[in-house]
């Protein structure tokens, strides 16, 4: 595993894992690089829903989605957001990331971080941009 950092301020990508077969070691490694750079980019994975709640739950408790419309159908914990259409309707939260926001602000607790799974990228635009407060 090499783990590299992306910015100045903040950000590195990690490659050479697997994340379906991650072992402590490899996971402790994850864990620090998050802890260091705030924003991490875990390249080249194939993850079904169960491994990627597998590998979400070693960071911790998950919280139960609110809009559970969007969620894959016998993992409720995992929120599809696409703007995407089928049949004229959206498959997923279609205004996810429209403008600055902090996942679960709202809530009591906020979740400490949130892990996004890309399936489908944009060839331009779709930019995730995070900020450091």
């Amino acid at each position: 595993m090499e783990i590299r950092r992306l910015g100045a301020a903040m950000g590195a990508e990690i490659v050479g894992v697997d994340l379906n077969a991650l072992s402590d070691d490899a996971f402790s490694r994850i864990r620090d690089a998050f802890h260091t750079h705030q924003v991490i980019a875990i390249r080249n994975q194939s993850l079904p829903p169960a491994a990627q709640l597998a590998f979400s739950r070693r960071f911790g408790a998950l919280e139960d989605q609110l809009n559970a419309h969007y969620t894959v159908p016998d993992y409720p914990e995992v929120l599809v957001l696409s703007n995407d259409l089928r049949d004229g309707k959206p498959i997923g939260l279609i205004d996810g990331g429209d403008f600055w926001h902090s996942d679960s602000s709202h809530r009591e607790h906020p979740s400490m971080a949130t892990i996004l799974y890309a399936v489908k990228n944009p060839g331009v635009g779709g930019d995730t941009e995070f900020a450091n407060m």
